[in-house]
Order: C-alpha cells, then structure tokens, then sequence
C-alpha cells in the first residue's frame, strides 16, 4: 500500500513538471514585424511581374518613378523569409490606395494558410495601411501626380489597421489625399473590427517639407497607438520626432496610447527593428490581443519586461505622491 502511495505521488510529481514545461515552452517573447507590405503595394504586383495581371501599384501611386521598382513578394515568399530570419509573426497592411477587397482577401487566405500549416511556430495577421483624410487642414507637396491631393485642402495620414478580418476602403479610391474615412472615422473603425489602430510615421518631414505625416494627431482619440519607429522613413530626425510626438502628446497628458515599430518594407521582410511581443503561445488571435494590451516593446536587440507587483507592461499604476495618490505612467 505504501508502495502504491509513493509511486501515485512520483506521476503527479511527473505531471505537476511537465505541466510547468509546457507552459515555460509556450509562453514567452515573440519578436515579429509590423507595417508589412506584400506586392500589391508595389509596382510588380503581387505576382512580382511589372504590368501582369492588374495586381500591380502604379508607380505614381507608389514608388520612385524613373529611379527604383519595388520588387512585390507575396505572403508565402515574405513568410518564410521571416522565418529565415528569425521572426515569429508578420503584420500586413497594404496601402489602400494599392488595395481592393479581392486583393485584400487573397492576402487573407494566404495568410490563414500559413497560420494553418505554421500553427505554433508561426503566425500572420491581416490589415491595411488605410489613408485617412486628415481632420486639419494639409497639403502634400510632393505626391506625384495626384491632383486630388489639390482639390482636398486636407491633406493625407496614414492609419495601420492591424489584426483585422474585412476590408477597409477610402473613397475615391486608387488615389492619394482621400475624401474619406476622416482620421477619426478610421480609427473608430479599426477599433470597431477589434483590430490594433495605429497612426504611421507621425512625422514625415524631409526639411521643411512635411508629407505623409499625421497632423490630426491632437484632434482624434482612441488609436492603440503610435508608430515612433519607422524603418523605411527614418534619417536621423523623424524618428525622434515622433517619440516626442508620443510622449508630449500621450503619455504626459494621461493619454494610453501603445508606441510601435514599424518596418514600412515593401520589397522583402526587414529586421531593423521589430516588436517584441509577449504570449501564452504563440498564434495569430494572441498576437492580436496582446498587440492591443500593451504586452509588447519595440526594439532592434532584445526586450525589456517591465512590472510592479501585479502590474504588467500594458496596465496603468497608480504612485503615492506625498498624502495623494496620483495616476502614473504607463508601463
């Protein structure tokens, strides 16, 4: 009898490890990109041929005539070269001056392909890179070709739309500086299809010229975040800018607004800067809620996990200053 006690304690024992195994296995950091682009966001298209089947960007849409032709990749392509480099997760998000529905929902199912034949190893969420109508008034001097951009006073923003499950278009479509969604409206939007709303490169100056930035910044609410980290636009400048544009503008207002890195690749996957993400496991709808949480940081070389008590990085704590409890940051 006491054999038969001893040997039942050692299997719960055994159970008790393996149970404590799996879970230090699976939950942990995820580092992966966002702001991804597929070939739809490009001059070749998303079949990587130049003119070949309508699926292709007009380069006075997107790209640098005369001078580069973005080479287009598709899901299958981009997702194993993220594997190949290291990253768990990807993000896509085309612009939807690039975009249509169709378009969007091929990327869609090649995305839950690769969440299906990847599970646990690998995931991808859906989105766009939605151009809003800016809720102040701008101008975008050096959009080529796009005489709308004339005829609205309003100019042209960039929202990340990330981790959602249906379209979102802009009207008129296939054109830079849209009538529509206001920047307000499409974060409303984002948000409403449980998706992570992020406002893209904040500040997009080259000199004195700004374009492509988000003017609306002090006059909409409620985005998950900001992108403070752009890989494509950054010289130097921009970037640090739109860390002050976080900072100023958010947190020391009260305001809870997540910072995010952005790659904007169009060609292939980068890494020159990604976002550490962490998850029980990894899979596309934990990436989507732990995105939205704040479980994440941006970086180029590790992470840093932060907490106070049982306060994690996400949640808001509150810090005793002299007899008053006073909000604090955001961790």
């Amino acid at each position: 009898m006491k054999n038969k006690q001893k040997y039942t304690g050692l299997m719960l024992f055994s159970l008790v490890v393996l149970l404590l195994s799996s879970n230090l296995v699976l939950a942990g950091w995820y580092k992966g990109s966002l702001h991804q682009h597929t070939g739809f966001s490009t001059e070749t298209g998303y079949d990587g041929v130049e003119g070949g089947g309508g699926d292709d960007c007009s380069e006075w849409l997107e790209g640098i005539p005369l001078f580069h032709t973005e080479q287009g990749k598709n899901v299958p392509y981009l997702t194993q070269s993220a594997v190949n480099q290291g990253l768990s997760w990807l993000s896509f998000t085309d612009h939807t001056y690039c975009l249509d529905s169709s378009e969007f929902n091929t990327v869609k199912n090649d995305c839950d392909t690769e969440n299906t034949n990847r599970a646990g190893s690998f995931a991808c969420l859906t989105g766009v890179e939605l151009s809003v109508s800016e809720e102040v008034r701008d101008s975008e001097p050096v959009m080529e070709g796009s005489l709308t951009c004339y005829d609205n006073n309003y100019g042209e923003g960039h929202l990340g739309a990330n981790g959602i499950s249906s379209y979102i278009s802009q009207k008129p479509s296939a054109v830079h500086c849209p009538k529509s969604p206001k920047a307000q409206a499409g974060i409303n939007d984002v948000n409403a299809k449980s998706g992570i709303s992020i406002i893209n490169h904040p500040d997009s100056g080259i000199g004195f010229i700004n374009f492509l930035d988000f003017k609306s910044l002090n006059h909409v609410t409620g985005e998950t975040g900001i992108e403070v980290w752009n890989g494509e636009w950054d010289s130097g400048t921009r970037d640090t800018k739109a860390l002050g544009l976080w900072t100023h503008n958010r947190l020391l207002k009260g305001v809870k607004s997540y910072a995010f890195s952005g790659t904007d690749e169009h060609e292939n996957v980068s890494t020159v800067n990604y976002q550490d993400v962490y998850m029980d496991s990894l899979s596309a709808g934990n990436l989507r809620t732990a995105l939205k949480s704040g479980r994440h940081v941006a970086s180029n070389n590790g992470w840093i996990d932060l907490s106070i008590g049982d306060k994690h990085m996400g949640d808001i704590v509150y810090v005793l200053e002299g007899d008053e409890i006073k909000k604090g940051g955001l961790l």
